[in-house]
């Protein structure tokens, strides 16, 4: 039995957002625009609250995952304390029946009725602490200036190759440089960041201590377990991560165990990065590794095992506040 009353159901975009507030009969009681703004979402929040005299305990607002587009909104229900529940919008789309047409308004009706009918399932979000806030954008924002460094570098590589012109060359060789100095400018930071806190300091030290994983990699374990606060099962991470393999099959049809595409691709390529470094280690970790390959597994399969032991491994370490050890890892882990 759900413990809300209302379900407020939102609709965000760049510019603005739509609510709709449903009972729980599921009648719609109010519907409104505004703008994508921290003032005037509070705001509105709290004039609808107030005239239509809810609770604030007795509301939960639903919302589809749509990365920074969410940042005020969230910002805003933190602050007035209001349950919330960040959903990817796949879960809600596969779950309600198909409707023609498509509009703002309706597509907040339906997340509201979504919130009504799965209330009990809900993952309330929490506010992450400022420093995870602020290491999470910049590990982003290191992650597209790596990104635009290697285009350049393949644009470079191509210009060496094919008769490209010198200025060509010099222009792609400076672009370069200077994408490595902001990436080294945004690390810099990251670590500042990390040394005034010691429980980050202490967890990423601790991280750190796994074969192949480096500073990002660690980073990453940390920022996106909300350090390891929103996920109390390593499996549940390694699924979120796409680092679990689900099986597919039908009647007489069946494939291999392979891992799903809605994963967050992001953390799966700094795993994946990490999986390679430790695959190439004296750990028992690297040992998995030429130990699989010389019985003629798929290098794909076990790397992949490799992310999920890395998870798993990552965890316990957590858990327990013990480095890694390579003399007393677990043998389900080294198996």
């Amino acid at each position: 039995m759900s413990a809300y009353e209302f379900f407020l159901g939102c609709d965000s975009s760049k510019d603005k957002l739509n609510f709709a507030l449903a009972d729980a009969q599921g009648q719609i009681l109010y519907e409104c625009e505004v703008p994508n703004q921290l003032a005037r979402i509070r705001a509105k929040l709290k004039e609808l609250l107030r005239i239509q005299q809810v609770p604030v305990e007795k509301v939960l607002l639903c919302v589809e995952s749509t990365g920074v587009y969410n940042n005020w909104l969230l910002r805003a229900v933190s602050e007035l304390e209001v349950a919330t529940w960040v959903v990817h919008p796949h879960k809600i789309t596969k779950t309600l029946e198909p409707l023609r047409g498509k509009s703002d308004d309706l597509d907040a009706r339906r997340i509201a009725q979504f919130a009504r009918r799965y209330a009990d399932q809900a993952r309330l979000y929490q506010q992450p602490k400022p420093e995870i806030r602020s290491l999470k954008r910049l590990l982003r924002l290191r992650q597209k200036l790596v990104k635009d460094r290697t285009r350049y570098k393949n644009r470079l590589k191509a210009a060496k190759n094919f008769d490209g012109l010198e200025l060509e060359v010099q222009v792609y060789q400076s672009i370069i440089e200077t994408l490595d100095e902001k990436i080294k400018e945004v690390e810099k930071q990251m670590r500042l960041i990390i040394r005034s806190n010691q429980r980050l300091k202490k967890r990423i030290k601790l991280l750190r201590t796994i074969p192949g994983v480096g500073f990002v990699s660690a980073c990453t374990l940390l920022l996106f377990t909300n350090d390891f606060e929103d996920f109390d099962d390593p499996r549940k991470f390694a699924c979120h991560a796409g680092a679990a393999p689900f099986p597919y099959a039908s009647g007489k049809y069946a494939r291999a165990h392979t891992t799903s595409n809605r994963a967050q691709k992001f953390i799966k390529g700094i795993l994946s990065a990490a999986a390679k470094a430790a695959s190439k280690s004296n750990s028992r970790l690297g040992a998995y590794f030429r130990r699989k390959m010389e019985e003629g597994k798929p290098e794909s399969l076990v790397l992949n095992n490799l992310r999920n032991k890395i998870i798993h491994i990552a965890f316990a370490i957590i858990r327990t506040e013990k480095p890694y050890d390579d003399n007393h890892i677990p043998e389900a882990f080294a198996a």
